[in-house]
């Protein structure tokens, strides 16, 4: 019965991710012109010399990409969104300051301007690094136009794009497991108008806003929650509070409960238990197999014993009449003469 519960529940998770792949695949074979919210996909105007080659298919990861914000995050795009690609960081570096934006060059794959309607994308910084996945890099850049409007922390906004992009990697040379291990982890309430300035700093920034934000969505799943926590926002309500009336929790009670989690050595195996569903039916499912599989090995292993006691003589008891056994011999020694006069069981 058990090993039939397990076989179903393995069966089921394959249905659901063949479902979850057919999702997929219908959001990315949906015409261009249409938009997952059901309305006129945005007009995206590709410029750059670079997007020549690449242009296509550009073109049809933004409007993937439009579906998935739309379905994660329940924002609603502008009419038109213009990407320039460029060729290189001198490039890059020379198209932001048309806009009188300056920024530091090292490791900068893409940066938007909300208000403008406009991201720039280093196509060559990203090709120099295989880590990276420029179809990512477009999502991360999407988002951030999306939310324009909104006024989300920093640390929220940039954990909703790297979580929505997929997550890729940033740089720098200590991640969040590590972190908290060492109890260095980036006080990220901190920063909700600008960026760490230590390049290490700023990478586990970026990876802390990630796990913290998909922290919330396991912890709400079955609810689009950051969908909630977005639409919640308008004039009369800032983040904090949108962000208490969809989890009935504060920021900051989340975030403690996050620390917990992937702090070693405290409460984070219950935390991971008693806050995700899923992965506590899985783990029941496996420890029932162990015990299953257990109970089967020993009662085969006992059978095995058995059979080899009937085939081999060898490992037979010796019988032995208690009439010979006196009560000042110990019971456990046998008299050779006794056993010689008597037949064994053999």
């Amino acid at each position: 019965m058990l090993l039939q519960r397990l076989i179903a529940s393995i069966l089921s998770i394959f249905v659901l991710c063949g479902f979850a792949f057919a999702e997929d695949d219908s959001a990315e074979s949906e015409g261009p012109s249409i938009s997952a919210a059901g309305d006129e996909a945005p007009h995206f105007e590709i410029t750059g010399e670079a997007a020549r080659d690449v242009k296509e298919k550009i073109r049809a990861a933004l409007v993937s990409y439009d579906a998935r914000i739309w379905s994660r995050l329940g924002l609603t795009h502008p009419d038109e969104i213009e990407v320039r690609i460029c060729a290189d960081t001198e490039e890059f570096l020379s198209e932001l300051s048309k806009f009188e934006v300056h920024v530091e060059p090292e490791s900068i794959l893409g940066l938007s301007l909300p208000a403008r309607d406009i991201c720039f994308i280093n196509l060559g910084m990203i090709r120099d690094n295989l880590i990276l996945n420029l179809d990512r890099v477009l999502c991360h850049e999407l988002v951030h136009i999306y939310a324009e409007g909104k006024n989300l922390p920093l640390w929220y906004e940039e954990g909703l794009c790297q979580w929505t992009s997929g997550y890729y990697l940033i740089g720098g040379s200590v991640d969040v497991p590590t972190a908290a291990a060492n109890g260095t982890l980036v006080p990220l309430f901190e920063y909700a108008d600008n960026y760490p300035q230590n390049p290490d700093s700023k990478a586990l920034f970026y990876s802390q806003s990630e796990s913290i934000v998909s922290y919330v969505a396991d912890r709400f799943s079955g609810r689009s929650i950051h969908a909630e926590i977005l639409a919640g926002i308008d004039g009369n309500s800032d983040f904090a509070a949108a962000f208490l009336r969809a989890t009935s929790k504060t920021p900051a009670s989340i975030e403690k409960e996050w620390r917990e989690m992937i702090t070693p050595g405290g409460s984070s195996a219950v935390a991971l238990l008693f806050l995700n569903p899923e992965v506590a039916i899985s783990l029941a499912f496996v420890l029932l197999a162990v015990i299953l599989f257990v109970k089967i090995w020993l009662r085969n292993r006992r059978i095995w014993r058995e059979y080899q006691q009937e085939e081999d003589p060898d490992e037979r008891d010796v019988f032995v009449p208690t009439e010979f056994a006196s009560d000042e011999d110990d019971p456990d020694e046998i008299d050779p003469e006794d056993l010689g006069r008597f037949p064994t069981s053999r």
